[in-house]
């Protein structure tokens, strides 16, 4: 089992003989991304955070090991938005945000669960509770009124620049939460949107 401290991780770029599943010990800029977002979410004045990033960095599992984090330790209610309904929640496929929420409850040792916690009760569909608090992980795909509902300590929506109509998407957001997180690498097949909002908030 892991330590209280350290998560495990599942990395099929192995070499031959290695393990595939190993602890997941961060890189510094990936520390730096989990004390930042962790920061960001516990302040209570407005407050967005842009990720830039190259493919293959790990970014999308540092957000969700932040968000799992916040589901065992603080009393926060976390959405998780992607482009497609299977991005954000597939049965068995650790490819999609809640598979990799479920990934790291796999390998939770069972005394660091929440009192209480049931899987069949506690985890359903785009949707992981914490019995014991108020705290909560949930999951939604992208429309113009995506985050429209019940609000948020944070909105973290993954990879933004593929998303169609983000500017309306993260918009819709600031209306249920005070910290929205885009993470996404580069792309301009939909639109310039999500390279044209986190330019601006570099400016101001």
């Amino acid at each position: 089992f892991p330590s209280h401290d350290s998560y495990w991780i599942e990395e099929p770029r192995v070499r031959e003989g290695e393990e595939v599943v190993k602890p997941y010990i961060p890189f510094a800029f990936q520390v730096d991304m989990m004390q930042w977002m962790s920061g960001i979410m516990a302040d209570p004045r407005p407050m967005d955070g842009y990720v830039s990033k190259a493919r293959g960095l790990g970014a999308s599992w540092t957000a969700a090991a932040v968000a799992y984090w916040s589901w065992l330790y603080r009393p926060w209610r976390i959405k998780m938005v992607s482009r497609k309904e299977d991005l954000v929640d597939k049965p068995l496929d650790i490819d999609s945000l809640f598979g990799k929420l479920d990934f790291f409850m796999l390998w939770t040792p069972r005394w660091m669960m929440p009192p209480g916690f049931k899987k069949d009760e506690h985890r359903l569909r785009l949707m992981l509770r914490n019995p014991a608090s108020t705290a909560q992980i949930t999951g939604e795909s992208t429309s113009s009124k995506t985050a429209r509902g019940a609000r948020a300590t944070a909105i973290i929506y993954d990879e933004c620049a593929f998303m169609q109509g983000f500017k309306d998407i993260w918009g819709t957001g600031s209306g249920t939460t005070e910290h929205r997180f885009g993470i996404s690498s580069e792309s301009f097949e939909e639109s310039m949107e999500w390279y044209s909002a986190w330019n601006q908030a570099k400016k101001t």
